[in-house]
């Protein structure tokens, strides 16, 4: 649910893009605000007359949808974001089950976001229809949570206000354990360990979209959302030390490196591993404070396939790809 309020967002995988399916599947604790429909309108400079025509400027020429949705991490949601943003998925075992994700070629697919206004009724919901992750940011650091930021954009329904109302309830919400930074369990940067070292953590997945080349003729909406691409970045702050030499002399000859990060919670975890990252990073800071080593880092496919990143989370849910 948003801060200080009782609304709440559940979503829904649509088999058709832009046709929202008859309710929500998944719902977690959240903060953000009712997604916001925005429009691009037309100016007198685009009219074709060679004059100014009034009121040219309020006349719209596309409409979508954006929404940030923040949340704590837990082994459920892991699964379900990731998969959205990156696309392949295969699962094995009968509970716990166990969800490799991976990126792919394949169409991402579409989600619904369902709103719940509780000023309107509990047998109404917003729908939100054709949206997909444009960026997906997972993050921790020492003393805090591990957060899950989702920036999604699409289509919307069609109307200025980007939503339509369906007579259905909003499904329960998945409280499955919160994560902090302690519930990492291994971190390896390029074979060293340095899970005692690591402060802080920073994982963001952008999928290419661009609205602008997925309009049509007829409409003022997007007709659907191809992923042109994939850009994967990481962020890592560390505690300094003398032992893991061998860590900077491959951020100093620009030498790429495998990634490796562990997340354990009971019998469930999250094995997060980036195969082929360049490193970057400069001297260390702190003057008299402790001293810290900050690596920024951009993923490439491995050298051996074509994964880029890959995850493997075991948690209790059965499916995401339904």
């Amino acid at each position: 649910m948003t801060v200080g309020t009782k609304n709440m967002a559940g979503w829904g995988l649509e088999s058709t893009f832009g046709t929202a399916p008859a309710a929500p599947t998944k719902a977690w604790p959240f903060k953000g605000e009712r997604p916001t429909a925005r429009a691009e309108f037309a100016t007198d400079e685009d009219t074709l007359t060679g004059v100014q025509e009034a009121g040219s400027e309020s006349i719209p020429v596309r409409r979508w949808v954006e929404a940030t949705r923040e949340m704590d991490a837990r082994m459920d949601n892991i699964a379900y974001w990731l998969h959205k943003a990156l696309g392949g998925l295969s699962t094995t075992g009968v509970g716990p089950y166990v969800h490799t994700i991976t990126n792919n070629g394949a169409e991402k697919q579409s989600i619904t976001e369902f709103w719940y206004d509780p000023l309107v009724t509990s047998a109404k919901l917003e729908t939100y229809p054709g949206l997909k992750p444009q960026r997906l940011t997972l993050r921790s650091q020492v003393g805090g949570k591990i957060s899950l930021s989702v920036d999604l954009i699409g289509k919307g329904s069609e109307g200025t206000t980007g939503t339509a109302e369906a007579t259905a309830t909003m499904c329960a919400l998945n409280r499955d354990a919160q994560l902090t930074h302690g519930h990492i369990s291994a971190a390896t940067v390029g074979g060293v360990d340095v899970k005692a070292l690591l402060q802080e953590f920073e994982l963001v997945i952008e999928p290419q979209y661009s609205i602008n080349d997925e309009m049509g003729a007829g409409s003022l909406y997007v007709q659907q959302m191809e992923c042109t691409g994939l850009v994967i970045t990481t962020r890592l702050n560390l505690n300094y030390a003398a032992g893991p030499k061998g860590l900077i002399d491959k951020v100093l000859a620009q030498t790429s490196a495998p990634i490796a990060l562990t997340i354990t919670s009971s019998t469930h975890s999250a094995v997060l591993n980036l195969y082929n990252v360049m490193l970057d990073g400069g001297n260390p800071t702190g003057q008299k404070a402790k001293l810290k080593q900050a690596l920024t880092g951009k993923a490439f496919y491995s050298v051996s396939d074509t994964k880029a990143i890959q995850a493997v989370v075991t948690n209790a849910t059965a499916a995401y790809a339904t």
